[in-house]
């Protein structure tokens, strides 16, 4: 997982885990790590999710925005476009973001 930031916001960017580990919490351990960085700079959060990981981000606080899906056509596309279109699309996504976390410091 990378952590990319400005001042005010973090975006979390490409969180995969193999799919012989899924359900086993490597995904929640990957995503707590990216979590606690934004936290501890008092930062929002935002990614974009997959079908495969909306609900592990919902239940770190994370809220979808808006379900986007990618379908187009191509004309004249060929064998290639064609083969990749039918295994990737239509592909649908959720921007998600979290809200800022203050940290209590004492």
């Amino acid at each position: 997982m990378d952590v990319k930031s400005d001042t005010s916001r973090a975006d979390l960017n490409l969180c995969f885990v193999h799919p012989d580990y899924r359900r086993r919490g490597a995904g929640a351990q990957l995503l707590q790590w990216g979590v606690s960085r934004v936290d501890e700079k008092e930062m929002v959060a935002y990614m974009d999710a997959s079908g495969d990981g909306k609900s592990l981000y919902e239940q770190f606080g994370f809220v979808a925005k808006a379900e986007v899906t990618i379908n187009f056509s191509k004309e004249n596309s060929g064998e290639l476009w064609e083969r990749l279109a039918a295994s990737s699309l239509p592909y649908v996504f959720w921007p998600m973001s979290r809200a800022k976390t203050e940290i209590k410091h004492e």
